[in-house]
């Protein structure tokens, strides 16, 4: 049995990229806010307290995308 030799036409032409800096602090930085909506509105029980948290934590990091994605327009009025 022969073993495959690795060239360029057996790797994948566009390997996953890397996540960046800013990606991982978007993160982070939705995680705080999601622990903080639920310290903030103090929900009953488990079910409230997690729609609470996704919730949060999904707003912010959609408007961390809306703000990183802007176009050269819109940034001159900002």
């Amino acid at each position: 049995m022969m073993t495959v030799n690795p060239t360029s036409a057996n790797l994948p032409a566009d390997p996953e990229p890397r996540r960046t800096l800013r990606e991982w602090l978007v993160d982070v930085l939705a995680l705080i806010m999601g622990g903080l909506a639920v310290l903030y509105y103090k929900p009953d029980g488990f079910v409230v307290g997690l729609l609470v948290f996704v919730g949060a934590y999904t707003i912010t990091n959609q408007l961390q995308a809306v703000n990183s994605n802007r176009s050269p327009e819109f940034a001159k009025f900002c």
